[in-house]
């Protein structure tokens, strides 16, 4: 196997955008799926998942950069754990927004489900599409980049349907 191009650079907050904007994806999915039985129960039930999820990324990121609890750094270690996966917290946004003007319009659990799943892929897309057009991508490489992001939120929205 060969080394990645030397241009290859990890963006660690994109990185987060995407990952949690599927975190969040799959969230909706369960909870309108088969948790919820009220359009604000998936909603709430997002919001919970995602902010569990950003919490057990900044543990995850605090153990990463050696998890000490000595040394009087403690505060400053974990702010800056919750600070660096920030971008997963703010992925899942979105999605609730979306979920909540739902549930607020009288949308079924279901329809509130779709639409915090299309939130979560649109999420998806224009992390994806700003990646790609910042790395110097022209039109064709962002759209394959949204195209990318668009198939695998497709896979949520496959998966609403099938858990239905």
């Amino acid at each position: 196997m060969s080394d990645p191009p030397n241009d290859w650079e990890r963006d660690e907050r994109t990185v987060a955008w995407v990952y949690g904007g599927m975190l969040t994806g799959a969230a909706v999915v369960v909870a309108s799926a088969k948790i919820a039985t009220e359009p604000w129960q998936v909603t709430l039930y997002t919001l919970v998942a995602t902010v569990v999820l950003w919490l057990a990324h900044s543990y995850a990121a605090f153990v990463g950069h050696g998890g000490r609890f000595d040394g009087g750094q403690l505060g400053a270690r974990l702010r800056h754990a919750f600070a660096v996966e920030s971008p997963i917290l703010a992925a899942g946004l979105p999605t609730v927004a979306a979920t909540a003007v739902a549930a607020l319009a009288e949308a079924s659990v279901s329809e509130t489900g779709y639409v915090g799943a299309i939130a979560a892929v649109a999420t998806m897309v224009v992390a994806a599409s700003l990646a790609a057009r910042r790395s110097g991508a022209g039109p064709a490489g962002i759209a394959v980049g949204a195209l990318g992001a668009a198939l695998i939120g497709g896979l949520l929205i496959a998966a609403k349907v099938a858990l239905k």
